[in-house]
């Protein structure tokens, strides 16, 4: 403030009348209050030789209020304002030049805002801050997403490679190792169906309703008649459809007799052969609306998307895609219900054909459901094929992870 004081003036016999307006309305003492008026002294300066401060000091309180800066008044600028003095034995009113104060509580030691200087950050920052500003909710949900899934990954790695040491000092690496292995093997659990290890029966080790429950069985009827219709048919229109996966063609050929089982195997075909068909999508046909084709249940559609599918941030929009491990889950759940549609016994061949991955994989993800695997060949005139046939009988043979490292001979 003593800065300021040199820049001012007390009175200014050529200065206009004062007319003062309180924003918190008027004091209670407004008979008592004192005004001041301090001018510019910077006469030659053709913006600041008109600039002024009114100072109000009532009982308990000052009101500052100026004609420049953040705090002048709202009034339309280009009005003239006038004040009129009724002189009462003349009858008479003399009118002078008036300027528009508008009063602010002036509060001892508060400081004056300052905004903060924003730090020029990067180009990516800089679309951030428009998208919070003026993007649509599309793009405001993608930014939170994406913010959500940033993690530091030097404080990450930072971090982990701390705990580990700790692990190794205090319990060894073989402790290390045995965790490691068993955090592996839940995170493998959590991808395979629901199983009950102490099942009696095969049904009841993998049930059919943890895969596909009735409800959206018959939400799935219209889209499965063509698979009845197919069933109906006979086996030329099963060979001629070339859109169907192997398995599906398998399972179509067995047509019971009865129509409710016939249906409900319909439903059943149809469910797996559009799982097999998701596994096979490129990822440019995740980013579109028809994924899933467009009649496809809106009950099915949820609940594949949710269990099959994650979201992801690519290229500024949130998106669908698959990971390795759901990828394993599709696997995982087509052989289960290959299982239910073949009498608990499927060659494993027709899910390499229709997954295209390598038997390997095949063979992995059907020890991890616990089925016997059995080996068989069979000779043609010239030719001699092997085939590995997964079976799923009870009591399931589970893997059991061997945390001993094997002895070099």
């Amino acid at each position: 403030m003593a800065a300021s004081r040199a820049m001012w003036e007390s009175g200014d016999p050529g200065a206009r009348a004062a007319l003062v307006q309180f924003a918190n309305g008027e004091p209670a003492s407004a008979g008592g209050i004192g005004l001041s008026v301090f001018t510019s002294t910077e006469r030659e300066h053709p913006r600041k030789k008109h600039r002024a401060i009114v100072v109000a000091q009532a009982e308990h309180l000052y009101y500052v209020g100026q004609n420049f800066g953040v705090n002048t008044s709202r009034c339309n600028s280009l009005c003239r304002y006038y004040v009129g003095v009724l002189d009462k034995e003349d009858g008479k009113m003399r009118v002078y030049n008036a300027q528009h104060f508008m009063m602010q509580p002036n509060i001892q030691g508060e400081k004056e805002y300052e905004p903060k200087k924003k730090s020029e950050g990067s180009y990516r920052d800089k679309v951030d801050a428009l998208i919070e500003a003026f993007g649509s909710h599309k793009q405001k949900r993608a930014l939170s997403a994406r913010r959500m899934n940033q993690v530091g990954g030097e404080s990450l790695q930072k971090a982990v490679s701390t705990v580990a040491q700790q692990i190794i000092e205090t319990r060894g690496s073989e402790f290390l190792t045995r965790e490691v292995q068993r955090v592996e093997a839940f995170e493998q659990s959590t991808y395979l169906p629901p199983c009950n290890p102490k099942a009696t029966s095969p049904d009841e080790a993998y049930k059919l309703n943890d895969i596909i429950t009735e409800m959206e069985l018959e939400a799935a009827e219209e889209a499965s008649s063509k698979y009845l219709e197919l069933m109906k048919s006979g086996t030329k229109s099963v060979t001629q459809d070339t859109t169907l996966s192997a398995l599906a063609i398998g399972a179509i050929r067995v047509t019971p007799n009865d129509a409710s089982i016939r249906k409900l195997r319909a439903g059943l075909v149809w469910y797996l052969d559009t799982l097999v068909h998701l596994f096979q999508l490129k990822k440019k046909k995740f980013s579109s609306r028809d994924t899933l084709g467009d009649h496809m249940p809106p009950l099915l559609r949820t609940k594949i998307l949710e269990c099959f599918t994650t979201v992801s941030f690519d290229n500024g929009r949130v998106q669908n895609a698959m990971t390795p491990a759901l990828r394993d889950k599709i696997i995982a759940y087509v052989l289960v219900l290959a299982l239910h549609l073949n009498s608990f016994s499927i060659n494993l061949s027709l899910l390499q054909k229709d997954f295209k991955v390598s038997e390997k994989k095949i063979l992995e993800v059907a020890r991890a459901l616990g089925l016997k695997i059995k080996q068989t060949r069979a000779t043609s005139s010239t030719t001699e094929h092997k085939s590995r046939i997964a079976e799923l009988a009870v009591p399931l043979t589970m893997p059991v992870a061997s945390h001993e490292r094997k002895r070099k001979r």
